[in-house]
């Protein structure tokens, strides 16, 4: 683990010290390539926020800039300009759309791997949202009772239906999470944009993100709200230590093997992936007596016969008398024909995961169906499960043991998050050579082995119309205003009813046919209630952030930040019972987490004010927290804060 660290922190100072060298690792970036905001209000008190990628038209400066929508995230703001009573609810990726009834038939049937339609017309309508954030355990049911029946029902029902059954469901869902992959790789981006708090706040995109990392997940919408911005952190900081460590990694291995190395990069983002190169042999060239292939996945090029004779792409590079290569027309002393061989993923745990072989474009995609055809012949006809025989777990355990030191891609979710972040690149990238990124766009073809996937540019296309049906259904009264009306209803629903009385008013629902239904329309006093729930929540968000920040959370936040919001939970607790024992639990863990006497202090006068417990109570929580952290000053100085 250290030594992975000290990967990363080198891969960070190459981005900051980085020679212009070409060895040394020069990121080729985008040079228009951006990220754009555009809010649409919605007449109920409500707002869209879309996230725009934009690239220009053929790579020459100076042109329009063409808008890709990638994702819609709608705001129900309560019809007013206070961010604290806001909420994210549906989520809409452009692009991820119904698939048709040939598509849905080809998915079904076993070992079909590849794409139904590769050339089909946009689809039109709405965009389905992949995730309510305001109800992220409703995917997570869904997904256990898929499980269930799966399982249970179709399992047992035979062979046919058995891998027809896993293969649709399969199909669906890596479809499902290659246009989510391809949402996290701009959102992780933000953090690097001007000002991108003016439409989305840091809390928002790690809500967002953080969310939609865990909707790939079979349980990820049971988890609560106060891990979310651990989650998210953890999510980017995996991220940025796999690119540390295969960029190290990759070079070290090209300048090994006498190849170049060329990360490739958005707009000034962290480099996703690179190409590695190899200078055109003459013909009488002696060929190297050592190459070592392991991590690369490609078969020695010099003693490829069809590098000296390539008839592929190239292009020429001009090196200085040190043999750094001059992109700036400067003075050179000599030029090489140079040969794209391979494209690598850098975010990919452990080694780098290769995409693309220019050689043998065949090869990632054959490489992937065999995987697949192995798993769905293993779960799928044989019935081998990793519970159900113990056999299979240890020869599959023992096989993954030396194949994962070997440095073979074993995570099917970490390849299918590549080959996702791949087609985010293609679609936006500008700095690359329009021929090149052609001739990458045709090869990574082959890894389209999902019958639910389509081409590159129907997916822009895709994403334009739906974007535009979206509007049209945002500014219709029948369309999202009466959605957002049914949301706040089932939000101040949840808030009135306890779970039991919830399950009884359903099941009254079920039991009369939709004749009765317990919900109204939300009035003022609902509409207070919102209001003030919303701000409890936003508030506790933020002491959660607090409380996670250490023991002595004074050090990162200054007073100040933090007696804002217990004020304003104070507040809202005085006059709404329901949060009452909610904010005391809160605050009573808060206390206990932290070493901060400052802090201390303040928690516990406003446990005091909140007046849900008796003024010894408080006093001895506070005297056995600090006993149990170990701090002598807080001890002592505790009781007497609380008595003043």
């Amino acid at each position: 683990m250290i030594l992975r660290h000290v990967i990363l922190w080198r891969w960070l100072l190459s981005l900051v010290l980085a020679a212009p060298s070409f060895a040394a690792g020069e990121v080729v970036q985008s040079r228009q390539a951006s990220i754009r905001f555009e809010r649409t209000l919605i007449p109920s008190g409500a707002e869209i926020i879309t996230l725009f990628c934009s690239q220009a038209q053929g790579g020459t400066p100076g042109r329009k800039l063409r808008g890709i929508p990638v994702l819609s995230v709608l705001r129900d703001t309560l019809d007013d300009a206070d961010p604290e009573n806001d909420r994210l609810r549906q989520v809409w990726i452009h692009g991820y759309t119904d698939a048709s009834f040939w598509q849905r038939f080809v998915a079904a049937l076993p070992f079909a791997y590849r794409r139904a339609s590769p050339e089909r017309k946009a689809p039109e309508g709405l965009p389905r949202p992949v995730v309510d954030l305001g109800r992220p355990g409703r995917s997570t049911v869904r997904g256990l009772v898929e499980e269930l029946l799966q399982a249970g029902v179709l399992n047992d029902r035979g062979t046919p239906w058995r891998l027809a059954s896993r293969s649709y469901r399969n199909n669906a869902s890596d479809n499902r999470d290659i246009q989510i992959y391809q949402a996290l790789s701009v959102l992780s981006k933000l953090e690097m944009m001007p000002n991108p708090e003016e439409h989305l706040t840091g809390g928002d995109v790690e809500v967002l993100g953080a969310r939609l990392a865990l909707a790939t997940r079979l349980l990820g919408g049971l988890v609560g709200e106060g891990y979310l911005q651990s989650a998210w952190h953890k999510e980017v900081f995996k991220s940025n230590e796999n690119r540390g460590s295969n960029w190290e990694l990759l070079r070290q291995k090209a300048e090994q093997n006498g190849l170049y190395f060329e990360p490739l990069s958005l707009s000034g983002q962290p480099p996703d992936f690179a190409l590695i190169w190899m200078e055109q042999p003459s013909a009488g060239a002696a060929v190297p007596s050592r190459y070592d292939g392991r991590f690369l996945g490609i078969s020695n090029p010099f003693k490829d016969a069809r590098t000296r004779e390539w008839r592929g792409y190239s292009e020429t590079w001009y090196f200085d008398e040190m043999g750094c290569r001059i992109r700036d027309g400067g003075a050179w002393v000599r030029s090489a024909r140079m040969i794209p061989l391979a494209l690598y993923a850098l975010d990919h745990p452990h080694v780098p995961l290769l995409l693309i072989d220019l050689r043998r474009p065949w090869k990632p995609g054959f490489v992937e169906r065999a995987r697949r055809i192995a798993t769905d012949t293993t779960a799928g006809l044989l019935r081998w499960t990793t519970l159900g025989n113990l056999q299979f777990t240890v020869a599959k355990s023992a096989l993954f043991f030396v194949k994962s030191r070997h440095g073979s891609a074993l995570d099917r979710s970490a390849r299918l998050r590549a080959y996702a972040q791949l087609q985010h690149f293609l679609k936006l990238d500008d700095a690359m050579d329009p021929e090149l990124r052609d001739e990458l766009t045709r090869h990574v073809r082959h890894l389209g082995i999902n019958p639910l996937d389509c081409d590159l540019e129907t997916q822009v296309k895709t994403a334009e119309r739906q974007y535009a049906e979206l509007l049209g259904y945002a500014a219709s009264p029948q369309g999202l205003v009466r959605r957002l009306e049914r949301d706040r209803a089932d939000e101040l629903f949840t808030r009135r009813h306890s779970p039991v009385t919830r399950v009884m008013l359903r099941l009254a629902t079920g039991a009369t046919l939709g004749l009765y239904n317990h919900r109204k329309p939300v009035d003022d006093w609902g509409y207070h209630e919102l209001d003030q729930q919303r701000r409890f929540a936003y508030h506790k968000r933020h002491l959660g952030r607090v409380a996670q920040s250490g023991l002595h959370p004074g050090i990162t936040w200054r007073v100040e930040e933090v007696r804002r919001p217990l004020d304003a939970v104070l507040e809202v607790a005085s006059t709404d019972w329901k949060v009452r024992p909610d904010a005391h639990g809160f605050l009573s863990h808060l206390l206990k987490k932290t070493n901060d006497e400052t802090l201390r202090q303040e928690i516990a006068e406003t446990l005091l004010k909140l007046d849900v417990g008796t003024r010894s109570g408080v006093i001895a929580l506070s005297v056995n927290s600090s006993s149990g952290s170990g701090s002598t000053s807080a001890r002592t100085s505790e009781p007497s804060a609380l008595i003043q």
